[in-house]
């Protein structure tokens, strides 16, 4: 195995030893022998656990990073991006175009 495939354990070594305790009953999970260890460590995340918890974190982060914003339709009410942020007209056409219709309620109101 790689290097970089076995050092994530260093990052989150409370994770890991409350996984080895409550999946692989081991007490000390450093007083093991290195490769039993790591072979037991690089297969923390396939067991219902902690570790199994962080790495479905790492996915959904790295899915939400890649995710592409919606692009309004031609000719749809202004969008605008800056700084991180995206901010769109408050108008019914604008909403919809940006993919936020079902968030909000927009009506005529007393005005």
């Amino acid at each position: 195995m790689r290097a970089g495939q076995l050092f994530w354990v260093l990052d989150h070594d409370a994770d890991v030893a409350s996984d080895m305790s409550a999946i692989h009953r081991v007490a000390d999970h450093l007083s093991m022998p290195a490769p039993r260890f790591f072979a037991f460590a690089h297969r923390l995340p396939a067991y219902r656990g902690v570790m199994r918890l962080r790495a479905e974190e790492v996915i959904n982060e790295r899915e939400a990073a890649q995710a592409p914003f919606a692009a309004p339709a031609a000719g749809s009410p202004a969008m605008t991006a800056t700084g991180g942020r995206v901010e769109v007209d408050a108008t019914p056409a604008a909403l919809a175009s940006a993919g936020l219709s079902g968030l909000f309620e927009v009506g005529g109101g007393d005005g």
